[in-house]
Formats: C-alpha cells, structure tokens, sequence
C-alpha cells in the first residue's frame, strides 16, 4: 500500500542516520583510543568512549590536548550531524505518485495514467505541469538538452496544466491520442528491428513528469518510465472509493457514447442500496481485466490483476484482508477526513463492523 511504503522511506531514512550516527560515533572514539594507547594509556578505547559520551572526565596530563579535542569534535559532530539529520527530517517527502501501469479500456476506448498527489485535505500542489511523451532509450541517452519525443501531447493541454492539484487523479487519452500513441510505439517498435526480425537496441518508454510548488513555496517534480509492458490492453484501474468499485457500472463492459454518459448516474446503484462510502488505497496499483483481454504476465505476477469478486469484497480472507483494510482506514483518516473525533469513532464503528463482515454496510 501506497502510503505505508511513504511511511516506510521516512522510517528508513531515520534508521540510516541513526546507523550513521552510530558509525560516525565509532571512528571517532576508536581514532582517539588508538591515540591514547600510543601514548601509553591503559584501556585506551575505554576511556575514550567515556570521554566522547561524556560519562566520566579524565585529566592525564601526557593526552590532555587530545581530551580536549576528543571533546571538541564530539560537540561538532553531534551539532553538524544532528543538524543535518533534522533538516533531512523535517523535510516532507515528495507526494508525487505514480501507478504501475497504464491501462487501456477497449470498452469506453481510451487510455488512462494514474497517479497521486498524496497531500492531506485542504493542502495542494499549485501550478501543476505535466508532461507526457513517447522516447526510446537512445534517444534518453544522447545527452542532448531538450529529448525529441517520437510522439506527445500538446504541453498547452489543459489536461496537463492545473491549477490546484491533490488526490488520486487520471490522465485520459481519447480513443484517437492513444491510436496515434499505439502506431508511433509499433512504428518505433519495427525501426529497432533488424534484417533477421531480432529485436535490437534499448526499452521503448512512455514518460509520464509532474511538477508542482507547494503552499510553502517547495517545487516537487518526479518522473516515470512505463515500458511497453506496463501498457495492458484491455484493462480498468481499479478504483479506490466503495461508491465506484462496488458500483455496477465500473465491471459495465458496454460502450457509451459522451451524450449517454453524461446522462448516466454510474453510482445509482450503490447509493439506492444505501450503502455506506468507504476507501480501499491499497487498490491503487491493482486493475481489472475485460472479458476477452490479454493476459499481462507482469500484473499477474505481482497479483495486481483482481476479479470482480476481489474488488467488492477484498482480496485476500481473513487477518490478511482485515490488516489492510485497517491500514487503509488510517490512512483516509490522515489523508481525507476531517480529523472530528466523533464522526470518525463512528465511521471506525461502521469500517470494523463491514471489514470483519458482522454487518455489511
């Protein structure tokens, strides 16, 4: 899940200062323990660990500089490495997400990135640019300043340009961009062909870049590579609101027109069962295969492929699914609620008594 693996990088981040700080704390006690038994101290990396951790004071006078100065860098160091290791800290991770595919819908015949903005309620990147082009690896690799694409979308697009952004978004391609973005790979696909039909040269990449300035005046910007195996034909990102993935129209596997659409309350379903709106972010990497789509050996691989029945109902059965569910309830917590204890205590009530299916919601 998405917003463990964040909480992940930052508790791993402190892990590895901590190690440094330990590391950093041995040489120098060892360096200076090497010093004072050069000078004939007896239990030298003994004494030169109490004197670093300040535990007890010494005064021999044939090292007394050299206590002085064991001193002097225990307080630089812990000055110069704390300070550095708060301002690491402190700093906000990047909430830029990406999805691990794409995903083309042969029913309503468009092609669809996702990604997340992974910012608590009310907090926004501003000034969203993205960027979206089709390149080959050595096209990356000629150092040039600006990558001729092989195929792009306008950077003028209002798609690409947003003014605010937070949350779980999708860029969509209509049925004509993704059939012109489907010929310029195959095209690109043929010209690493040699005369034996043995495929040469590097991956063919879509890139997909977001850049955003925070509130606060920070710039974010991450970028992401789909190869061609990341492409799946004849799929649905899954989605993460109960109101959507246990809604009739997302498994609808009959093409509407825009007219028909915008008449259409895909939701009407669910809200005339009267049932009640929950959140599922561990299902942002999974998708939903189409009746008669190939298999993608990669999304199999990774279980990222769910079945009607795992979408409504949850993946996995029993303390599995339930460890999830909870993970995923505080992360709405954080993330989308408006933190009033009292409505969240009942809304926990309502979350525990449909996950552990006493009461279905």
């Amino acid at each position: 899940m998405r917003p463990l693996h964040q909480l992940g990088k930052k508790i791993k981040a402190i892990f590895l200062y901590l190690l440094f700080y330990c590391l950093g704390a041995l040489i120098v006690v060892t360096a200076f323990a090497w010093i004072y038994s050069l000078k004939g101290i007896n239990n030298s990396w003994k004494i030169s660990y109490e004197i670093f951790w300040t535990i007890e004071s010494y005064n021999f006078n044939e090292v007394l500089y050299w206590i002085y100065a064991e001193r002097v860098v225990n307080d630089l160091f812990s000055v110069l490495l704390v300070g550095t290791v708060l301002a690491h800290l402190l700093k906000p991770l990047n909430p830029i997400l990406f999805g691990k595919y794409v995903t083309c819908d042969t029913v309503d015949r468009k092609m669809i990135f996702r990604y997340w903005i992974m910012l608590p309620k009310n907090q926004y990147l501003y000034d969203t640019k993205i960027k979206i082009f089709l390149a080959d690896y050595e096209t990356h690799q000629k150092g040039i300043n600006k990558i001729k694409p092989i195929w792009s979308l306008n950077e003028h697009d209002n798609r690409l340009n947003i003014n605010l952004a937070r949350g779980i978004r999708f860029i969509e391609l209509t049925q004509e961009e993704y059939n012109d973005l489907l010929k310029a790979i195959e095209k690109l696909n043929m010209s690493h062909i040699n005369e034996e039909g043995v495929y040469i040269g590097g991956d063919i990449i879509i890139d997909l870049s977001i850049r955003g300035t925070s509130e606060n005046g920070s710039t974010y910007h991450a970028w992401h590579k789909y190869k061609l195996e990341d492409i799946l034909l004849g799929y649905r990102h899954v989605p993460m609101q109960r109101h959507s993935y246990d809604s009739n129209d997302f498994y609808r596997e009959v093409y509407l027109s825009d007219d028909e659409k915008i008449n259409l309350n895909s939701s009407e379903d669910f809200y005339q069962l009267g049932k009640k709106e929950f959140f599922r972010y561990q299902h942002f990497d999974k998708v939903y295969r189409l009746k008669s789509s190939a298999k993608s050996e990669k999304a199999e691989k990774n279980h990222d492929v769910l079945s009607e029945k795992q979408i409504r109902h949850g993946q996995y059965w029993g303390l599995h699914q339930l460890i999830l569910d909870l993970f995923s309830f505080i992360a709405w917590f954080f993330l989308d609620s408006d933190k009033k204890i009292s409505w969240v205590f009942k809304k926990m009530g309502e979350y525990l008594l449909h996950i552990t299916h006493i009461r279905r919601f």
